[in-house]
């Protein structure tokens, strides 16, 4: 059963839930409980269950994570949204993924050394698997620009931002006045060369 399961995972490349992955199994193996499956699982030594209840390879980051940065990786991947680096250590020591203190700025480390993790706001990090982009608030303005391939409105690149950067409006205004031209009465663009 463990064989099937871990053929299971070389497809799906990701943890799965108990019940998805047990139903996937019980397709290839008829008649047989979930509560079975986990228990021939939970004696293998190739498969595991990780702190959020999602089965994988035992040899996974996300299933038994080595250091803080997959730590970090796991608590924002579970919780699906940018969190401060400060709630991130907390989050790491309250689900027992540490069985020492998890040290703050230790993490803001790791988050800052992995191309992974993207500062979206003041101490604020986000997954780039997300569709976040690392750069500056000028990089996402000049981005957005790009992409819509003509001027947009001040409230409209606004909106953008917003959507990528936990910053006040003042900054990305800031950033509009400063190195883009205004093309209209409230339309800005990339600087013609």
């Amino acid at each position: 059963r463990s064989s099937f399961a871990h053929e299971i995972f070389s497809r799906e490349s990701k943890p799965l839930p108990g019940s998805h992955l047990a139903e996937k199994i019980s397709l290839i193996c008829k008649d047989h409980p979930e509560k079975k499956i986990h228990d021939w699982l939970s004696v293998s030594e190739e498969i595991s269950k990780g702190k959020f209840g999602k089965w994988g390879l035992a040899a996974w980051p996300e299933i038994n994570p080595k250091n803080t940065r997959e730590k970090a990786y796991i608590i924002l991947k579970e919780s699906n949204r940018p969190l401060h680096f400060t709630e991130i250590a907390v989050l790491i020591d309250e689900n027992g993924l540490n069985r020492r203190r998890t040290h703050r700025q230790t993490v803001h480390n790791e988050l800052i050394k992995d191309s992974r993790f993207v500062l979206v706001g003041r101490g604020v990090y986000a997954l780039a698997e997300w569709g976040y982009k690392q750069g500056t608030v000028k990089d996402i303005i000049k981005d957005v620009l790009r992409e819509a391939k003509k001027p947009l409105t001040r409230d409209e690149i606004i909106h953008a931002v917003m959507k990528m950067r936990q910053v006040k409006k003042s900054t990305v205004l800031i950033n509009l006045n400063t190195f883009f031209e205004k093309t209209g009465k409230s339309e800005y663009a990339l600087k013609a060369r």
